[in-house]
């Protein structure tokens, strides 16, 4: 009895848990991205975040939901990747391999990948990180900082 109470417990408070379809940007893993990026070039927007992000959740709950900019997003076209900087995934890219050398070290670590493309000249790393590449995987625009919808949807310009 108490099991069954326990299961019923389990199933009305985790439902509202799990992403709904269409309920916000279908990112694709950087993996499939290079899949994509080999049979059909095309320009991408590439978010890196961690669980522990507090402005990168809050851009998913608002910016990244909001209709005018999925609207934009299937306008443009463009492929939408995202991956977590702390990821110990292998990530292939190209004829390189990118691994996250720092995951052993007991602190926040980050995927060099992410190291490369969302660093900046003399300041720390820091989410969220949003990148606008073109179909040649060169950067038109860098976020560095959190982003309201309306300052999304011109970056996405």
């Amino acid at each position: 009895m108490v099991i069954r109470y326990l299961l019923i417990f389990f199933c009305l408070f985790s439902a509202p848990g799990f992403a709904q379809p269409g309920s916000g940007i279908p990112w694709i893993s950087v993996r499939e991205l290079t899949d994509s990026l080999q049979t059909h070039p095309k320009g991408t927007l590439l978010y890196f975040y961690a669980d522990w992000c507090a402005y990168c959740k809050k851009m998913e709950r608002n910016a990244f939901r909001s209709p005018a900019v999925l609207a934009r997003l299937r306008e443009s076209g463009i492929y939408t990747a995202g991956m977590d900087v702390e990821t110990t995934d292998t990530l292939h890219f190209g004829e390189r391999q990118f691994y996250n050398r720092e995951a052993t070290t007991g602190r926040r670590p980050v995927h060099e990948f992410a190291y490369l493309l969302g660093s900046r000249d003399n300041k720390a790393f820091s989410l969220p990180v949003l990148l606008l590449l073109d179909e040649n995987f060169a950067v038109i625009r860098r976020s560095f900082s959190y982003m309201t919808t309306e300052e999304l949807l011109e970056f996405l310009k």
